[in-house]
C-alpha cells in the first residue's frame, strides 16, 4: 500500500490487519522518522488457526507532521501470532515538499488579452525587440440562434466584439442577410424588417486586425412567415374558392327550381 504525506501538514493512516493466525496477533514496524510515527494497535486483533494473511483494515497507524521531504521508501509491517508464525506487509511512504505560499502581492491589473505576450528583454545590440503578433479571438466563438418573423421589425442586435489582435479591428458578416435586414460594420449591429422568409442559415462574423489575422464567430438566423403573409395567402384562397362555392350553390338552386317546374307541368 502507498501512503502520501506533505511537509508541514498533519496526516494519519490506518494500516491493514491480518485476518488469520493462532491466538492473538501482534504488530510491529520501524518508525519512519522526520515527524512520522508508527503506533501499535495495542490490542489483540483477530487470530484463528492457520498462517496469518494480511487484508486492508487496521494494523496500527502511521501519523504525524513531516519535517522533510522524502522519496518513496519501503517499510515492513510484521504480524506475529501466538505460535510465533509471522507474515509481512510492505508499507510505501512518500513525503512531498511543502506547497509554495501564494504571491503576497499579485498584479491586480488583468491582461488585456488571454494571448497578451510577456515583456521581452532589450536586444544586446541596442535595437528594440521585435513586437509579438497579437491574435484576435471571440470568447466564446458561438452566439445564440436568432429567430425572426417576416414583415416584423426586429430589435437591434449587437454582435459580440472580438478581443486581442493588432488594432484596429474590422468586421464583416456573411452570407448576405435576408431582404430588409442590414449590418453596420462599425457598430456590429443587425437591424431592420425582414421581408422574406429563410430557413435556419449559419452566419459568420469575421474580425480582421491590422495585419490580417482573423477570428470567426458563428450563429444562425431563421425568418418564419408572419401574420401578413398568412393574410395574403388567405386572400388568395378566398379569391379562387369563394366564387366557385357561390357558382356551385347557384347552380344547385336553379336545378332544384327547374325540377319543381317540370313536376308541376307534367302533373
Amino acid at each position: 500500500m502507498e501512503y502520501t504525506f506533505t511537509v508541514g501538514q498533519f496526516n494519519s493512516y490506518s494500516l491493514p490487519t491480518a485476518s488469520d493466525g493462532f491466538g492473538c496477533n501482534t504488530y510491529s514496524m520501524s518508525n519512519p522518522g522526520d515527524g512520522i510515527q508508527y503506533t501499535d494497535p495495542g490490542i489483540c486483533t483477530g487470530g484463528s488457526e492457520g498462517d496469518p494473511v494480511v487484508f486492508p483494515s487496521s494494523g496500527g497507524t502511521i501519523s504525524g507532521t513531516p519535517t522533510a521531504a522524502k522519496a518513496e521508501t519501503d517499510y515492513t509491517l510484521t504480524v506475529t501470532d501466538t505460535l510465533s508464525a509471522t507474515d509481512t506487509f510492505i508499507v510505501k511512504i512518500t513525503v512531498n515538499p511543502a506547497a509554495l505560499p501564494p504571491d503576497p502581492d499579485p498584479d491586480p491589473t488583468p491582461p488585456t488579452s488571454s494571448r497578451e505576450p510577456a515583456p521581452q528583454a532589450p536586444s544586446p545590440t541596442g535595437e528594440p525587440p521585435p513586437v509579438a503578433d497579437l491574435m484576435p479571438e471571440f470568447v466564446p466563438n458561438t452566439f445564440a440562434a436568432q429567430n425572426y418573423e417576416q414583415d416584423t421589425r426586429i430589435a437591434p442586435l449587437t454582435l459580440p466584439e472580438a478581443r486581442g489582435g493588432d488594432a484596429p479591428l474590422r468586421y464583416a458578416l456573411s452570407p448576405a442577410l435576408p431582404e430588409g435586414l442590414g449590418f453596420d460594420e462599425s457598430t456590429r449591429v443587425v437591424s431592420g424588417t425582414p421581408t422574406e422568409t429563410i430557413s435556419e442559415t449559419v452566419y459568420r462574423l469575421v474580425a480582421t486586425d491590422s495585419d490580417g489575422d482573423k477570428a470567426t464567430l458563428t450563429f444562425t438566423i431563421t425568418v418564419e412567415p408572419g401574420v401578413r403573409a398568412d393574410r395574403e395567402r388567405l386572400k388568395g384562397i378566398n379569391t379562387v374558392v369563394l366564387p366557385e362555392v357561390a357558382r356551385t350553390m347557384t347552380s344547385s338552386a336553379l336545378d332544384a327550381v327547374t325540377g319543381r317546374i317540370e313536376d308541376a307541368t307534367s302533373g
